[in-house]
């Protein structure tokens, strides 16, 4: 577009639109802010390039998706007011959105925390997600397209806008699908001539998100023509390990697999998985990878001694069960009375006679007492002594006067012995 081509401040288009300055130009066209004299209100004005004014393909398409947006407003997508053609120009009337945009972010070297990644791409695909369903694809998704409002909100802009390729891409990739998106997001089978889809919009959103973790585009060379080269030839450079070891790392890098077959082909899919890697309950049969932290505790809890059941009277008492289940029906105010009286004394056992056999164990029923005594006197609360508290003595002020002077007393003598030594030395043994 050349110079006298731009509009001025204070002039009119279509006989409603007001320019007010100039917010932005790229290989579409130029933005301007401009008043709507019939509404009364500031607005976004987008006037087109000549070349793509003349082109009734592009036209149709930017019609089509305005009117898309215009039908199902939603509030991620920047609100279209209409469009039409003036002075032989090209235009879309749309919502003046403020903030910043992702690119200019980037620029300022802006490090984006996780959260924010994952706030950011949910609201684009919830934005997208209706047009999808209307059957628009290839907006055109990459970092200047995408604002950030002070609050946090996201607003998609100049979507259904993308420039035809250049020529050295048209060479290079014939079968290109012409309006399919910017080289370095566009996905890499609109290069080779597929139909437009839903996986195509989702590649580039999931570099959108590869950039903002990385801070680095994922196609980063300054040529266009060898951004859509490598596109088609690898992967993006691979991220540090802090971002791998994001729960929502594997779902970004499926997002942006080169191959549509493995990417996502549904909106839905991914904010599915996305809401499951942020700590939702994953579903039945989902393959989720589960934090490290859940598993350890998991292992634990694995490893953690569990009760053994109580025996039964028959594993303990065999032929003498039948005695224990009669004590076992006492009744339990019963035992405690008798818990808390004192024992009698036992009586004073015959003699035994010389020549009988000694007999040590005890009558089933005696085993029986002695268990359940036992039983209730565990079950009892038991009182503790109180603990003393520790307390950590300090010196005392004369102790710590005897640690000096025996320190001083040693290094008297040892000075006095290295004297000694030295006059023998000197007078003696020289």
């Amino acid at each position: 577009m050349d110079a006298t081509d731009y509009l001025l401040p204070g002039s009119t288009i279509a006989n409603r639109f007001r320019i007010r300055e100039t917010l932005s130009s790229g290989a579409t066209g130029v933005v301007y802010a401009a008043d709507d004299t019939q509404r009364g209100q500031p607005i976004a004005l987008k006037v087109y390039h000549p070349q793509l004014s003349a082109n009734p393909a592009f036209e149709a398409r930017l019609r089509g998706v305005m009117a898309a947006i215009s039908e199902n407003p939603h509030p991620n997508i920047a609100t279209a007011l209409g469009c039409g053609v003036a002075q032989g120009k090209l235009f879309c009337a749309m919502e003046l959105v403020g903030g910043e945009s992702v690119a200019d972010k980037l620029e300022k070297h802006v490090e984006f925390a996780s959260f924010e990644v994952e706030s950011i791409i949910k609201q684009i695909l919830h934005a997208i997600e209706p047009l999808h369903q209307r059957g628009f694809f290839n907006h055109d998704l990459k970092p200047k397209h995408i604002r950030i409002l002070p609050g946090g909100a996201v607003k998609l802009v100049g979507l259904g806008a993308s420039p035809p390729f250049s020529t050295n891409i048209l060479r290079a990739f014939p079968n290109a699908v012409q309006g399919s998106g910017t080289p370095g997001y566009v996905a890499p089978e609109l290069l080779n001539g597929e139909e437009p889809s839903a996986a195509a919009d989702i590649y580039s959103v999931g570099l959108v998100a590869y950039e903002m973790l990385t801070n680095k585009p994922a196609y980063g060379v300054d040529n266009e023509l060898a951004r859509a080269s490598a596109q088609l030839s690898r992967p993006p450079d691979a991220a540090e390990m802090d971002i791998q070891m994001l729960a929502s790392w594997r779902v970004i890098e499926q997002m942006f697999d080169r191959n549509p077959l493995v990417r996502y082909n549904s909106v839905e899919m991914v904010i599915e998985d996305l809401d499951e890697a942020s700590g939702a309950t994953p579903e039945a049969g989902s393959t989720m990878a589960v934090p490290l932290t859940h598993l350890f505790m998991a292992d634990l809890a694995n490893l953690a001694p569990k009760p053994s059941p109580a025996p039964t009277p028959q594993q303990l008492f065999g032929d003498d069960a039948e005695d224990v289940e009669e004590i076992e029906e006492l009744d339990a105010s019963e035992l405690e009375t008798e818990l808390e009286e004192p024992f009698p004394e036992p009586p004073m056992p015959a003699a035994p006679s010389p020549n009988a056999p000694l007999d040590l164990a005890p009558s089933g029923r005696e085993l029986a007492r002695l268990s359940i005594t036992a039983a209730a006197a565990e079950a009892a609360p038991r009182r503790s002594l109180p603990q003393a508290p520790l307390v950590l003595r300090q010196p005392t002020p004369i102790q710590h006067k005897s640690k000096v002077r025996t320190i001083l007393f040693i290094l008297i003598v040892l000075l006095l012995c290295a004297g000694a030594f030295a006059a023998v030395w000197f007078f003696v043994l020289r």
